[in-house]
């Protein structure tokens, strides 16, 4: 049992008759005639702290306890009250032994009895102990309902599986006039039936339950739900047309019960019916209708987005229920993924300022927007956005696009200088200002690199697994060619993160390369070769090349200096054609050009 699930049962079980018993306890010590002067302010203290107790204030009900027992160690009321404080605190150390106490001097006193049983259970070791004690008790307290369905529940959670079915049973057969009580028996023992492997035997206590109360139409509603949960949907069908055949059932609930059966029995057609009834049924909330469309339609799905032949469904919810926000933004979500930006505009235009609140929609106009290289839009959506979400770091990112995909460096800097201190006084999470301060950090990379390092450092005080950053302020320093042992240590620090990352094996490569350890270089680059796949770069290839010539293999560097060459023509090509910036271009030419001579002297 989880302690919060402890807590409760104290306070729903023992809490509200726990009162009663400690002012009973204190009048009953008052009548016993004379007390010594220390009882008697033992009992004061006593009275002091149940009432505390019985306030919900913890901390004086616990000081007040431990006072009243120093004055009076013996009395069991005390102990047994000072025992639970410390048992809610989940001290069991401390409370167990009071408890214990309080249930030696009186076992009779069925409190004390379930209040020490509930924290012995608490502990798997000691759930034998616990068993023990309830089955003491119900030898003589024969009628005692509460406890024999907690020791049937002890006995579920210890394995004695079929000793809680009996259990259940004896309980079951005291509850026959109360349904709620009966039906809920009936559906343990057969989950422990099921537990056992014994499916028919399950199935009969089913069939009982719905033979008992015939005219009960929940008992089969019940019966199925059960038979759902435990992935037998295909018995479910007798029970299902019973139903159906009920005038006490309506059409909404029925429907609401075939739906999964039409799916786990793979009936598409008929499953699709009874969604295209459901779409008018205003008794069905809209969230559940699109929730029961998007199960069907992700069978027709190509990743995550749906087949846009049934976009009437969506729209059809709206229509009819315009008021569900939810299903308003969960479509625009969809338009997006199947490429219709500007319908999906059109909702979140309205949902920004319907559900300001909801950091999504924000960020999903955001990406449309800029996905549109609307940029102007862009910036403005995202000074509003700030202003509703202060405290949302994705915004911000989300916001520093334009100056990224124009090459405005300086404009991006200024805005993340000014953006980051405002997050931080918000209270932005960690892992967000990590990301903004990497961002900044990677925007004053090739115009002034001793800030570019002080930002690194920002971003990795916030989150000290940034991988990106490790990698790409490990592979700076081995540019530079200095501090490589802190750099290599960062390349270290980003692979227990991202172990097969292409970049941080380079990376880590050309660090151990620049260090003289050839042979575990080659291990490394050859690693990242095979992870790169699609995203394999003239880099890769060119530390490849060097690090096999390095170790007098020139025959073997030649072909892959050769392919390098080819990968970088490529990729100068596309950045010419997309305007990057000069320094890349020309970067890029320097190395065509070293690699170049490279060739030429090995022939």
């Amino acid at each position: 049992m989880t302690n919060t699930r402890i807590r409760l049962y104290i306070m729903s079980r023992i809490g509200l008759r726990l009162s009663l018993v400690l002012l009973l306890a204190l009048m009953g010590q008052a009548t016993l005639g004379a007390q010594t002067p220390q009882a008697d302010k033992a009992s004061l203290y006593y009275y002091r702290a149940a009432r505390a107790a019985s306030n919900e204030q913890a901390e004086a009900a616990l000081a007040l306890y431990r006072y009243a027992r120093r004055l009076d160690p013996t009395d069991p009321a005390i102990a047994y009250g000072l025992g639970l404080q410390y048992g809610q605190r989940q001290d069991l150390d401390k409370a167990l032994p009071l408890l214990a106490q309080a249930y030696q001097a009186d076992s009779n006193n069925r409190d004390y009895m379930q209040g020490y049983t509930m924290f012995l259970a608490s502990l798997p070791e000691r759930r034998p102990e616990a068993i023990a004690i309830l089955e003491r008790w119900l030898s003589t307290q024969l009628s005692d309902e509460e406890a024999q369905q907690y020791l049937a529940s002890l006995y579920f959670r210890s394995g004695a599986y079929q000793k809680a079915i009996d259990l259940y049973d004896k309980v079951r057969a005291e509850n026959t006039a109360l349904y709620p009580e009966y039906a809920r028996l009936t559906l343990m023992r057969a989950r422990l039936y099921d537990i056992l492997g014994d499916q028919a035997k399950a199935r009969r206590e089913l069939d009982e339950l719905i033979a008992r109360y015939p005219h009960e139409s929940s008992a089969k509603v019940r019966a199925i739900d059960y038979l759902y949960t435990q992935e037998r949907h295909t018995e479910a069908k007798s029970y299902l047309e019973q139903l159906a055949r009920d005038p006490g059932v309506s059409q909404t609930q029925l429907r609401s019960l075939y739906i999964p059966y039409y799916r786990a029995t793979g009936d598409s057609i008929r499953w699709a019916e009874a969604l295209r009834s459901e779409l008018s049924d205003p008794q069905v909330e809209a969230k559940d209708k699109v929730s029961n469309w998007e199960t069907f339609l992700q069978l027709q799905a190509r990743g995550d987005t749906l087949p846009e032949a049934y976009n009437w469904v969506f729209e059809q919810i709206i229509r009819e229920q315009p008021d569900a926000l939810e299903v308003q933004q969960s479509y625009a979500k969809q338009l997006m993924l199947q490429g219709k930006g500007e319908r999906a505009l059109s909702y979140l235009m309205d949902l920004r300022k319907t559900l300001p609140e909801v950091p999504e929609i924000w960020t999903d106009l955001l990406s449309i927007l800029g996905d549109q290289k609307r940029y102007s839009e862009l910036s403005e959506i995202a000074l509003e956005a700030r202003r509703a979400l202060p405290s949302e770091w994705s915004i911000v990112y989300l916001g520093a696009m334009p100056y990224v995909m124009q090459n405005r460096m300086a404009e991006g800097r200024r805005y993340l200088e000014e953006a980051l201190p405002l997050l931080e006084q918000e209270g932005a999470n960690d892992y967000g200002l990590s990301v903004l301060y990497a961002l900044l950090g990677d925007l004053y990379e090739s115009h002034n690199r001793r800030q570019c390092y002080e930002y690194y450092d920002k971003a990795l005080e916030y989150n000290g697994h940034n991988s990106e950053v490790l990698n790409n302020y490990a592979y700076f320093l081995a540019l530079e060619g200095k501090e490589l042992e802190r750099a290599e240590q960062m390349a270290v620090r980003g692979l227990k993160v991202r172990e097969d990352n292409h970049n941080l094996l380079d990376t880590y490569a050309w660090i151990l390369y620049l260090r003289g350890r050839y042979s575990l270089a080659e291990l490394y680059i050859g690693r990242a070769i095979d992870k790169a796949g699609d995203e394999l770069s003239g880099v890769h290839l060119d530390h490849y090349g060097d690090i096999l010539a390095a170790q007098g293999q020139t025959d073997k560097a030649r072909p892959q200096w050769a392919k390098a060459i080819e990968l970088y023509q490529k990729e100068l090509k596309h950045k010419q054609e997309a305007k990057a910036k000069r320094k890349e271009i020309s970067d890029l030419k320097a190395k065509i050009k070293r690699l170049e001579k490279l060739l030429k002297q090995q022939k």
